[in-house]
């Protein structure tokens, strides 16, 4: 794929650095998925927009979280995430999963038909049995990390014998501040 990726920075009232994202989309289709389903989103106040070929994308927003240490980066932030317990690991996806995940993800957004919908989520479901790392799912399907969990619960919902998709508890890592 060629063309420009936005590389966007988003912060509060008084310019602490609350996220950094990107999207190949326009910026206000991204911003109001946020405001959507981030809770965080009322704290935003300000935000900025840099431009990068799309090969440089993801290389250019993880250096850009790993020097800023932006408040809210959970995916790739090095500090104040989520912690998981216990000692699993995400797994990487299974070189058949994801050729086969990201053909039926390319087929959905082409056709958008409730059954390739439904394939994808067939796939999505078994990445997340196999315990896949949901933002891997994110980029080999196309498919945003929410919707790819609404997809693959529903699945499971449609399909009650299957296997449970395994939940991790999650906790807070506590603040060092004191």
């Amino acid at each position: 794929m060629s063309g420009r990726t936005a590389i966007y920075r988003l912060y509060d009232a008084n310019g602490v650095l609350l996220y950094i994202g990107q999207t190949c989309r326009p910026p206000t289709v991204r911003m109001r998925e946020h405001g959507k389903v981030k809770s965080w989103w009322d704290e935003v106040a300000t935000g900025t927009i840099v431009w990068v070929p799309y090969e440089d994308a993801d290389t250019e927003e993880r250096r850009a979280i790993l020097a800023e240490n932006p408040r809210h980066n959970h995916e790739r932030h090095p500090v104040n995430h989520v912690r998981h317990r216990g000692s699993r690991t995400w797994e990487p996806i299974p070189d058949d999963l994801a050729k086969r995940l990201a053909r039926a993800g390319r087929k959905y957004r082409r056709t958008r038909t409730r059954a390739d919908r439904m394939a994808v989520a067939a796939l999505i479901y078994e990445a997340y049995v196999l315990r896949c790392r949901p933002a891997e799912v994110r980029d080999v399907s196309g498919i945003m990390q929410e919707e790819a969990r609404r997809w693959a619960d529903k699945y499971q919902e449609l399909n009650p014998d299957l296997p449970r998709i395994p939940r991790r508890e999650i906790k807070r890592q506590q603040s060092l501040v004191a």
